[in-house]
């Protein structure tokens, strides 16, 4: 962080982390990008990493992790993983126009970046988000072959259908697909 910062902190109690959170983020609004679907992962990470080399390399998929799992602090949005998917942070492929991607900043990357155990507990957790957002991928792509092949594959259009909506389980599905 710059260390000529000042941050006037009036009527905020400091012993909560969502003050912390919040008086941290307000420091670093600045120095917050907001995506223009010309930019892939690698140069939004390098740009946050110009600013206090505090995003090296092999903070990127932290990074990664504290964006879709922080604490709501001022203007920000909760991102999803369909928002920003692993796959595409893997990749040169350009993010979508309109992120709000704040530096990282607060207790809560502080612990992501310091505690393994803590990582790992916020990583399970997207890790069940990114599975349903696979199934759900993988499902937009059998509706789309199987509507493009004809009529033939109606039933399966349908059941694919189904699953985007929410209306079938998986369970329903794989009960249906291997009977």
């Amino acid at each position: 962080m710059d260390r000529s910062l000042t941050v006037e902190c009036e009527s905020i109690d400091m012993s909560s982390e969502l003050d912390l959170e919040t008086v941290e983020a307000r420091a670093v609004e600045d120095h917050a990008i907001v995506t223009d679907g010309r930019m892939s992962w690698s140069q939004v990470c390098r740009s946050i990493n110009a600013i206090n080399s505090k995003l090296p390399y092999e903070l990127r998929a932290t990074y990664r992790l504290w964006l879709l799992t922080k604490p709501i602090r001022l203007k920000e949005v909760m991102l999803s993983v369909e928002e920003l998917p692993r796959d595409l942070c893997e990749s040169r492929g350009y993010l979508p126009q309109g992120l709000y991607l704040p530096y990282p900043s607060g207790p809560h990357w502080r612990k992501l970046v310091s505690d393994e155990e803590y990582r790992r507990v916020h990583g399970d957790r997207l890790s069940l988000e990114e599975e349903d957002e696979e199934r759900a991928y993988q499902a937009m792509r059998i509706l789309t072959k199987d509507l493009k092949s004809g009529p033939t594959c109606l039933g399966l259009a349908m059941l694919s259908r189904a699953a985007l909506s929410g209306q079938a389980t998986i369970e329903e599905i794989d009960s249906y697909l291997n009977s």
